[in-house]
């Protein structure tokens, strides 16, 4: 399954690709893809055949999708993020204050806001600068990493409702309504939809298939964004956010196993320290594994703006993953006074670590 869901999306979004080098008529390809869907039906006993037929078709009908979508790339997105953000616009300004009460500081505030809900209204020109000469506004932009990150601690607490006879059941429901709520909170950004949309996938695939594989749901979401809105495909957040996605899913799993490898080695594989030191090393290797797979693509679309990528984001991406591990904790526990103390002391603690470092490399 995997392998075709992976192949099929990729000449898919390839055929969407090619209108930009090329624009055949409408009428043509149409024609071409009603012919291939005639010869795949004629031929689809014969299987080596009838795949690389329906994978020629599918070409096809990727170049007639992004034709039909060519000159339209702003409209949709538009129109739902206007409509989306006029109903949590409530919803938005209470997220606002209550963070306002948390941070100490008018950057802290500006920071925590885009980084949970995408909100940078109170962003001044030249904290707007200093975080796009350091090669960091990516972070301020709500995208998978935040939504993953997110997502894995309130999945992580409702774990809980395992204790009850439909527990699984009542998780599954839980998570899948709280992303439909972060997404409505966060305005329905394109980035947030297309995480959103990706986990929605893999809980769905878990639950109807368990043979179904991190490949499966990045191939299926990109495939479904493709169809629904072929004009994100050329866009750089999309690109950016699969590359990301596609990094993380090829090389985390090697460096999580290279850590416990040596663990295993040295003996130190027991006690607190390992845990600590284990999810210490999961965030970094996040940030790792995303740097190493978006690299090229910043280069090519930024050119020498990229030059503090690695350097700021290999500090950067680790303290944001923390804030929003702090943060989720805040949320969950702020009705304990000694908890929600220390983890406003801890957020604030590190957001100004953030805003130093970025300060530090922009200068």
């Amino acid at each position: 399954m995997t392998r075709g869901c992976v192949t099929y999306s990729i000449v898919f979004i390839a055929g969407i690709l090619s209108v930009h080098l090329c624009s055949p008529s409408f009428p043509i390809t149409a024609t071409l893809l009603a012919l291939l869907l005639a010869l795949a039906y004629t031929t689809r006993k014969r299987a080596l055949m009838f795949l690389t037929i329906s994978h020629i078709a599918l070409f096809v009908a990727g170049v007639q999708s992004g034709t039909l979508s060519k000159g339209k790339e702003n409209l949709p997105p538009d129109k739902l993020s206007s409509s989306i953000q006029t109903k949590s616009g409530t919803i938005r300004l209470k997220c606002v204050e209550f963070i306002g009460k948390i941070t100490d500081t008018p950057e802290n505030k500006v920071i925590l806001c885009a980084l949970t809900i995408g909100e940078k209204g109170d962003m001044e020109r030249g904290f707007r600068e200093s975080w796009s000469k350091a090669g960091a506004m990516h972070l301020l932009a709500l995208s998978g990493l935040h939504v993953g990150i997110i997502y894995a601690i309130s999945d992580s607490l409702l774990s809980i409702l395992g204790i009850f006879p439909i527990g699984g059941v009542l998780r599954w429901g839980i998570s899948i309504l709280f992303l439909l709520g972060y997404m409505v909170i966060s305005g329905c950004s394109p980035s947030v939809v297309r995480a959103c949309t990706m986990i929605f996938i893999y809980k769905l695939s878990q639950r109807k298939f368990r043979d179904t594989g991190k490949w499966d749901a990045i191939a299926i979401a990109a495939l479904i964004t493709g169809v629904l809105a072929p004009w994100q495909v050329t866009s750089i957040g999309f690109q950016l956010s699969y590359a990301a996605v596609a990094g993380i899913a090829a090389l985390y799993p090697v460096c999580r196993r290279a850590f416990v490898m040596c663990a295993e080695k040295w003996g130190t594989t027991n006690g607190a320290a390992y845990g600590v030191f284990l999810k210490i090393w999961e965030c970094i290797s996040i940030s790792i594994c995303c740097q190493i797979a978006t690299l090229p693509l910043l280069i090519i679309y930024f050119g020498g703006d990229a030059q503090h990528f690695l350097l700021t984001n290999l500090v950067a991406i680790p303290l944001v993953t923390a804030i929003l591990y702090l943060f989720v904790m805040l949320v969950s526990t702020h009705w304990l006074p000694y908890a929600s103390d220390f983890l406003t002391w801890a957020i604030n603690v590190a957001l100004t670590l953030l805003h130093s470092w970025i300060n530090f490399i922009s200068g």
